[in-house]
């Protein structure tokens, strides 16, 4: 089979939610992915990764949108922390899929504050 008898190669929503879950995660900073609930009932019927803090969105010419739901630990600047998840995403999905992120939107939902073991 050579390449020209490939005709489409095409890569599930949940892929690229995995891929950006991972890249997220891997953030200096990030405590965990988290759950939202969307204002909008389109998107509570139609992503089926928002259980996972990740929700993408593919348009018809094939650029890719993110939208990361994340809790951040305590003392980190949340807006350094965002841009790296940013960055970080970008890079996994184009890399592992050659698509074109159009972008990548971070909703801190939460910042984690440790038990102070101290009492």
């Amino acid at each position: 089979m050579s390449a020209n008898d490939i005709s489409n190669i095409q890569i599930s929503n949940d892929v690229i939610s995995t891929i950006a879950g991972v890249a997220a995660s891997e953030v200096d900073g990030v405590y965990a992915l988290s759950t939202i609930l969307s204002s909008n009932f389109k998107d509570l019927i139609s992503k089926k990764n928002a259980g996972k803090g990740v929700i993408v969105d593919v348009a018809d010419n094939g650029d890719v949108s993110v939208t990361v739901n994340m809790i951040v630990k305590y003392n980190y600047k949340i807006q350094d922390v965002a841009l790296n998840v940013q960055n970080q995403v970008i890079r996994a999905i184009s890399d592992m899929t050659n698509y074109n992120v159009s972008a990548v939107n971070v909703n801190v939902v939460g910042v984690n504050i440790p038990k102070s073991s101290d009492k």
